[in-house]
């Protein structure tokens, strides 16, 4: 074999190694590229959907209506309820526990509610006020509201920290020395949600 032939040879190896890595990078770099967009992609209605759809999670059922709100349904506690379209329910441990709705991805390391975010959170108890151990009261104020056929409390009240409260307090029929209790934290201006919410409330069986 001549000389010449050898390094022909030789650089025909080099150009075709440089070739096939070439091609190797530009294939992970597609790759990593998908994966990255895949992982960006998750909008809060794909969470909203999950949140319908894993209904082993929660102690009641959500359904949704022709104009695009939702109706959460708990046939244990023997309530019934209407939210929003861009709300999601969290948590759902109300038989035992709380129920808790968001706005916003609360995934998300966050510190207080900022502009346009609020969490809604009810629970069955026995007492008809707000009651909070952690941080001291600066001002309530309290009505007299009548829901689903109840005598109920609306309280609004704010914290020695500034944060701002809307709470009811709703009797359950088939339970008279316990209450249906929700509260919506964060924006003042979507408190109207939680009005709209305690409006919509009915009792089932």
């Amino acid at each position: 074999m001549s000389k010449k032939l050898t390094i022909l040879i030789v650089v025909a190896i080099i150009l075709i190694a440089a070739v096939l890595a070439g091609w190797k990078l530009h294939f992970s770099d597609n790759q990593q590229t998908t994966i990255v967009q895949t992982a960006t992609t998750t909008t809060e209605s794909d969470m909203l959907t999950d949140t319908q759809q894993n209904n082993e999670s929660l102690t009641g059922t959500v359904t949704s209506t022709t104009n695009g709100q939702f109706i959460y349904r708990n046939d244990k506690i023997g309530i019934q309820f209407v939210f929003p379209a861009g709300w999601h329910i969290g948590s759902d441990s109300l038989n035992n526990g709380t129920l808790q709705l968001f706005n916003y991805d609360e995934r998300m390391p966050r510190k207080g509610f900022s502009q346009g975010m609020n969490k809604i959170e009810a629970d069955i108890n026995t007492h008809n006020v707000y009651f909070n151990t952690e941080y001291p009261e600066k001002a309530s104020s309290t009505k007299q509201i009548t829901v689903a056929g109840q005598k109920s409390v609306q309280e609004d009240l704010e914290l020695a920290t500034g944060l701002k409260i809307r709470a009811y307090f709703i009797p359950m029929p088939s339970q008279p020395d316990l209450y249906f209790g929700i509260a919506v934290y964060g924006d003042p201006s979507n408190f109207y949600v939680l009005d709209n919410l305690v409006q919509s409330l009915s009792w089932v069986k």
